[in-house]
């Protein structure tokens, strides 16, 4: 499965593990994302000819960034994101933790970037947020399990988080 991406004006793409560590790779050098056969790597196929290999269980959030420096992760802190329980069935919360005031927008992807569900942009003041998302898509179908995609928006980037519905 190919992952499709609106990067919009971003040049940068950061992977950032759950060991504490990131990865950038400019987005200009990027070709796409697949899974790899056995369902658990991300693989990232690079104009150069050149691939990484991630396993998900490793990547816990990816963001776009106007930026190419890894330095300037801390800026996305004001947005971030824990998916609890995950895997889940049924309903997955999603909290959040604003330093500043922010207008947030919250959205669930699919794997190929098409929007499921969203929740209209909010001001928010400093503070932790959390919305249950009880699997359904816009209209209140209930989604087939697979992976989806949680993107958090705000003014000054997004966070987005793989979680998995069993």
């Amino acid at each position: 499965m190919l992952f499709i991406f609106s990067a919009g004006s971003a040049q940068s793409v950061i992977f950032k593990f759950t060991n504490s560590t990131t990865a950038a790779y400019p987005i200009s050098e990027i070709q796409n994302f697949t899974y790899a056969s056995n369902n658990t790597d991300i693989v990232i196929k690079r104009v150069n000819g050149t691939t990484v290999t991630y396993n998900l269980s490793s990547v816990s959030s990816y963001r776009f960034d106007g930026t190419s420096s890894v330095n300037d992760l801390n800026i996305i802190n004001s947005a971030e994101v824990r998916i609890y329980p995950n895997p889940f069935k049924g309903a997955v919360h999603i909290s959040y933790e604003l330093l500043s005031a922010e207008k947030v927008t919250i959205e669930i992807l699919d794997m190929t970037g098409r929007s499921i569900k969203k929740w209209p942009a909010e001001k928010k003041v400093p503070g932790k947020y959390e919305v249950i998302w009880q699997t359904n898509d816009t209209k209140g179908k209930t989604l087939q399990p697979g992976t989806y995609i949680c993107r958090i928006q705000t003014s000054i980037g997004s966070v987005s988080k793989m979680m998995i519905m069993e």
